[in-house]
């Protein structure tokens, strides 16, 4: 059976089933949409809005150019989940064991629906990922799973609640690999037991310099500067100029002395 976004289909919620106008969901059935093998939903330009529920994909779903928000839990069991130009805004947990196609949409995890912990379950190939938070977030992907990002991979927390990525699996690592030509917005994050070798380095300054921690049992993430420049590269500009007339001073006042008498003569 297949659904389109675009006039009135039938789609079902768990046990329920609704009536559903383009680009609106009503957010009092906050429980479970299944799109259940042999079924298909083309969601067009149009907007789905769950309410905090969840999306179980076992039979085909396709985004298209429009956008699924309010979604806790992304479960892709078997079926086909297509992205195209489109946006899915979630804030539970992404979990990928079956066709997952990213075309040139992102995957949003965002705060809401009361949870603090996200996991990445299964291998991703992502467009555009961006977990964000202000109230402090977990990102735990799977334990030797793999999590690709062609275009552009955001994480951020704040200064004050760090976004932490963690392993399923302390001391077992996860692995991220940003694509050459991609770009990167990481800022605020505290990471541990991820490998990034596969890809870009993340955050390729020292962590400090992007407000984050490094945590350990990481590789290809952050470059520490050389022993000693520390103190000075990281001064403000003012500080710095101050630096710099004190050394020419001091260097004007140690500097040797002519010679006045007469030379020797043999």
């Amino acid at each position: 059976m297949g659904l389109a976004v675009g006039s009135v289909r039938l789609i079902r919620v768990c046990a329920v089933v609704l009536l559903v106008w383009p680009s609106f969901l009503p957010s009092a059935f906050s429980q479970t949409l299944a799109i259940q093998s042999g079924s298909s939903l083309n969601l067009g330009s149009g907007t789905l809005d769950l309410g905090c529920g969840d999306m179980m994909v076992t039979g085909s779903l396709a985004i298209g150019s429009g956008t699924a928000r309010e979604l806790r839990d992304v479960d892709i069991s078997g079926g086909n989940f297509t992205v195209g130009s489109g946006s899915v805004f979630l804030s539970g947990d992404w979990v990928n064991l079956g066709s997952f196609a990213a075309g040139t949409g992102s995957i949003n995890v965002v705060d809401g629906c009361g949870r603090a912990v996200s996991r990445l379950a299964g291998n991703s190939d992502f467009y555009q990922l961006a977990v964000t938070s202000g109230s402090g977030r977990t990102l735990e992907p799977e334990a030797g799973s793999i999590q690709t990002f062609a275009n552009r991979l955001t994480l951020r927390g704040s200064a004050a609640n760090l976004l932490q990525i963690r392993s399923s699996q302390p001391g077992s690592s996860s692995f991220f690999q940003l694509a050459a030509s991609g770009t990167q917005d990481i800022f605020a994050v505290d990471v541990a037991d991820n490998d990034a070798s596969g890809g870009q380095t993340l955050v390729p300054r020292p962590p400090a310099d992007a407000g984050s921690v490094d945590a350990g049992s990481n590789s290809n993430w952050f470059v520490p500067l050389a022993q000693g420049a520390v103190a000075i590269l990281t001064l403000p500009a003012p500080a710095l100029l101050l630096l710099a007339l004190l050394l020419i001073l001091m260097a004007t006042k140690f500097r040797p002395k002519p010679a006045t008498g007469r030379p020797d003569h043999a």
